[in-house]
């Protein structure tokens, strides 16, 4: 637009301007090319303009400002699962909090049922087993009625393996320590 005016008011003038430009860019002819660094002549592009002469030309200026990569985002705390080898009890307050992250084994009972009463020193030892692997936990569904109704307890005692996906599944095989230490190590298996 300014190039356009100066054209027309006064061409004289128009060509004085180009030319103190022109010789103060090193320009001598048209087109030219010219390699400037923060305002610097560098270089005059001189070789046929061709497409790979230009970008070679070009690439030996092209500074590509590389930053460092980010910093790795912090790890989020491991979470140390039955830390100490025993039966976390669990309650209607701590129940969804811990499956929420999975690899928790719970056995829902009721303090009377016989087969309950015979499952506890195996569950305990489990417990132990299963230590900074697995938590261990139990429901007292007399206690804790509407946790074990919402639960889809059934009969006592039922137990359910909850996942890290998020996956609830009934163990439905026998109580043997041997039969529940090969299903542990099934499901937590990669």
């Amino acid at each position: 637009m300014v190039v356009r005016l100066l054209r027309r008011l006064n061409p004289n003038r128009f060509l004085t301007v180009i030319q103190d430009k022109c010789g103060e860019l090193k320009v001598n002819g048209w087109p030219q090319l010219n390699i400037y660094k923060n305002g610097e002549f560098v270089e005059t592009f001189k070789k046929s303009r061709e497409l790979k002469r230009l970008k070679e030309f070009l690439d030996k200026y092209l500074v590509v400002e590389t930053r460092p990569p980010p910093p790795p985002a912090p790890k989020a705390p491991t979470r140390i699962l039955n830390p100490e080898g025993k039966v976390l009890e669990l309650d209607e307050r701590n129940f969804y909090n811990e499956i929420k992250n999975g690899s928790v084994f719970v056995k829902f009972f009721a303090p009377w049922c016989g087969h309950c009463k015979k499952l506890a020193p195996t569950w305990i030892q489990l417990a132990e087993q299963m230590k900074n692997q697995l938590i261990v936990a139990e429901v007292n569904c007399e206690e804790q009625s509407a946790l074990c109704r919402g639960e889809d307890v059934q009969g006592y005692p039922m137990l359910f393996y909850y996942g890290d996906d998020g996956m609830k599944t009934e163990y439905t095989g026998g109580r043997k320590p041997e039969q529940l230490q090969a299903f542990v190590e099934k499901v937590l298996k990669p």
